[in-house]
């Protein structure tokens, strides 16, 4: 049997889950983390409770208040939510990451370059058939 890490959190309020879940697929949180975490086979990344313990948690008011007037419900689809946000208020999102952490544009710039750099062969191992191949690392 293949050994299988799984990791998932559990958040009842749908509102704090729809931020948390838009957070942690921010370019920031994302590359952050490639930053700590230990590469495993294939090139990704074994996301453990110390690496993520030390993700900065802004307080992104102005993301968290359209969220929170949002009519959503148990049955929303989170993950359709988290891109359609991600998609139409990126700029708008990065600007408050950057405002929040306190750091220069050029300063998360160079961090989300790096973090894509660090996992670029990654996408080198998508298939034309949209599944994931084999890479050598």
């Amino acid at each position: 049997m293949p050994s299988i890490t799984v990791y998932f959190l559990v958040e009842e309020n749908i509102h704090r889950a729809a931020k948390l879940l838009l957070y942690l697929n921010s370019r920031l949180a994302r590359n952050l983390i490639k930053l700590w975490a230990w590469t495993a086979r294939g090139g990704y990344y074994r996301h453990h409770a110390y690496h993520m313990g030390h993700l900065p948690i802004p307080n992104l008011a102005g993301i968290w208040r359209f969220i929170d007037g949002m009519h959503l419900q148990g049955n929303s689809d989170l993950n359709e939510l988290a891109r359609r946000i991600a998609s139409e208020y990126k700029d708008h999102l990065e600007r408050e990451l950057i405002e929040a952490l306190g750091i220069s544009e050029e300063d998360y710039r160079r961090l989300v370059e790096h973090g894509e750099w660090l996992n670029e062969y990654v996408a080198e191992a998508i298939t034309p058939e949209g599944g994931v191949g084999e890479t050598e690392e």
